[in-house]
Formats: C-alpha cells, structure tokens, sequence
C-alpha cells in the first residue's frame, strides 16, 4: 500500500468567525504515523480518569469538589508539558472575600510554523445538581469527554504540530453554558482564529446489544464541511466503529458547549449522548443527571457502560486533530535551523543566538497565539522584551526557507 497521504483538498479557508464556509482536507489515505498515535489510546487510562472525576461525587460548580477537578486538571496538562492557564470569567461580588471563581482549564500546544493558527478539543468537568439534592458523579456528563481530553493531550503533547492545539475543559457548562460562553467571546473579541472545534460531551453510553456506532451532531449548513473531515477521516482510520452525522443542519439538537461556538459562527463538531433523544430515532441516556451516572461496564442502566466507545471517540478525535494540525505528521529534520534562548525563564532581557547565516524575522506570540511583536532583518544578540507582563510567550524566528519556534518565561 502506499502510505503517502495525498491531499486532496488543502485548507483554504482559516478563519471561520467570519461565517463563510471552509474547505478541509479530504483524507484518503492512511498515514501509518498518525495511526501509531491512535494506538497508543489506553482504555487503561480513560478509565482511570473517569473514576477519579466520578469518585469525588459531584463535581457541581458551586462545590468544593468541583476546585478539586480543576486542580487536578491543571496539574495534568502541566504535566504533559503544556501552557496550562486559568480563564476566570465571573465577577467577584462586591464585598465578599470567600467568592472563588474556578474558572475553565485552558492548555495550549503551541504551533511550530502557524501558532496563530489553532484546533480546539474540549469538554466541560463540572457535572449536575438536581436542586441542589441529588448528588450526579458526571461519569458520562462529562467525565467521559473530559478523559477523552486528557488522553489526547497525552499522546500530541509529546509531539511537535504545524498549528496550535487547545485543549479546553470548560466549567459551568450545567449553569447555562457560562464557561463557554465566555470563552468563545474572548476568543471573538481578540481575533482568535479557530480553525475547528470537537467537543466531547457524554460518550461512553452505547445500548446493550447495540452494534458500536459513532455520531455527529450537524446543527449548521455551514459547518458541513467540517463535520464531513470529522466522519471521513474517522471511517477511513477505524471503520470498524463507524461514524455517522446526525442532523440536517437546520439547528434543533445539541444543547453543549458546542452551540457557543456555534453561535458565534466558528465551526464547531460534537457528540452529546442525550442529544440523540432529542432526534427521536436513536436512543436517550437512562443516566443523564442522575445518581446512576457511573462506570458500570455492561449494564443497560448506567452512565458509562461501554469503555469501548468513549476509546472510539478519543481515537476518532485524536486522528482528525493529528491530521489537521500537520497535514499529516512527518518527522523533525535535525538539519533544520536552531536557535537558543538565554536565560529562560528570563526578566526581559534575553540573548538570542541560532544559526542563521543571514538577517532573519523574529516575532513574539502570547500563548494565545496573538503576535505582539516583529522585528525584520533581526541578527542575533540582545533582545529586550521587559516591557512585556509575566507570562509564557512563543519567539518564531522565520527566513523564506522556513522557521522555528521557541518557547520563554518571563517572570
């Protein structure tokens, strides 16, 4: 077989705010690098993952337990390497000194050759609260996206991608979609420039007795395309499990962090396990916000029952994210130019030496991929950035051949 992927179609359309409907690529062959990763999805660990998230008992935003998620959160994707931040969206009441805003858990893998340009993969961690008296331990609401997450920023995070990829666990999503919501507005009201969304919210249900089968909520004409890459590609690497776009695009179902995106005119594909009641011909969750939403493997009545399915759908999601990112993955040349940073972390003031044999464009990125700063015909030596707050920050040296990326601490 020829493995060679052969695009078909390249992106011609990056910025999908603007509400005009992108082309992706058509993938129609098997790239044996892509597909290693997909591989290395472990049952093992979304397991693990869920019952962590299931066995605080609730994970309502209003609950200390659900700080515990977010923390434990952020200490995985710093783990893996990433910039791991904290977006806090809601106001602190006047006067009150115990108010914490948990806020989303935002990780960002920044792109070597595109850092503004990016791929988001989310879920929301908080679970819900009936009345403020049942207590739901979320495994499939949504300790099962979350896990999916979590595992996929395991496996990329250790490998380098032409654009950035976010990796988003969204907070309030049982309070109106407030985490999200706020979000997707600061990504709007600072010129983000998303490429495409997956959501993973509620996968680990599947009847018994039901063939396994993946789906896809269509709500918008326009996100056709993309949701068309989403089910192409996922058929084309794991047939076995096939997946299906459910919907016609005239809106109607999918009540998830999804529909911010979509609202806002990014694209955006998603799979909400309850949304396929909502359709009337499939099937509805018999745990959804209740205390039966846990791990019971095999058994009709429980959140989680199929460990199987929430594998597919991280794989699934791994694939078309690896394949959009880099137009398939390759392998890092140790020919090409380098470049190194001192000191890092760093006050400000950095030195910076590559081996260019020629003045080449340097530019600054926050870790939100917005460019602060280019300097043409840079030559190596002292680069004052003090001017800059503390935070993480990505330094792209670029001549015509090509460009590397570095990233700094300024503390």
């Amino acid at each position: 077989m020829n493995t060679r992927k052969k695009i078909i179609l390249m992106l011609v359309c990056f910025f999908a705010s603007i509400g005009v409907a992108c082309a992706y690529p058509n993938i129609t062959e098997i790239n044996p690098n892509v597909m290693a990763l997909m591989q290395e999805v472990s049952i093992t660990n979304l397991e693990a993952n869920i019952r962590y998230l299931q066995d605080l008992g609730t994970r309502w935003d209003q609950r200390p337990e659900n700080a515990i998620a977010q923390k434990w959160l952020f200490e995985h994707y710093k783990n893996a390497g990433l910039d791991v931040y904290l977006h806090h969206f809601l106001p602190k009441p006047d006067g009150d000194t115990t108010f914490e805003d948990m806020g989303n858990v935002v990780a960002v893998q920044v792109g070597t050759e595109f850092p503004d340009e990016y791929i988001m993969v989310s879920s929301h961690f908080d679970s819900a609260q009936d009345g403020g008296i049942v207590v739901c331990p979320g495994a499939n609401d949504d300790a099962s996206g979350t896990s999916g997450v979590q595992e996929i920023a395991r496996i990329l995070s250790k490998h380098k991608f032409k654009r950035s990829i976010v990796y988003v666990n969204f907070n309030h999503e049982e309070m109106g979609l407030s985490g999200s919501r706020a979000f997707v507005h600061y990504c709007k009201d600072n010129d983000i420039n998303i490429l495409g969304v997956f959501n993973l919210d509620m996968i680990g249900y599947s009847p018994i007795g039901k063939t396994l089968e993946m789906y896809c909520l269509l709500v918008k004409p326009a996100d056709k395309n993309f949701i068309n890459y989403y089910v192409n590609t996922s058929n084309l690497y794991q047939p076995e499990v096939p997946m299906e776009a459910l919907g016609d695009g005239t809106g109607g179902i999918g009540a998830g962090d999804d529909i911010m995106f979509l609202s806002n005119g990014y694209s955006a594909a998603t799979y909400i396990g309850d949304a396929l009641g909502m359709l009337g011909h499939i099937y509805s969750e018999p745990c959804y916000h209740r205390p039966c939403d846990t791990i019971g493997i095999g058994k009709d009545t429980a959140g989680v029952n199929s460990m199987e399915l929430v594998r597919a759908y991280t794989q699934a999601t791994l694939v078309a994210i690896a394949e959009l990112a880099n137009n398939g993955l390759t392998g890092i040349d140790d020919t090409q130019p380098n470049a190194r940073i001192t000191p890092n972390p760093t006050s400000g003031i950095l030195h910076v030496a590559t081996n260019y044999d020629q003045p080449y464009t340097l530019a600054v990125y926050n870790y939100m991929g917005q460019m602060l700063l280019q300097i043409d015909n840079f030559v190596d030596g002292e680069l004052d950035l003090s001017v800059l707050p503390k935070g993480f920050y990505t330094i792209r040296f670029s001549t015509w051949k090509g460009g590397i990326s570095q990233q700094i601490i300024i503390r």
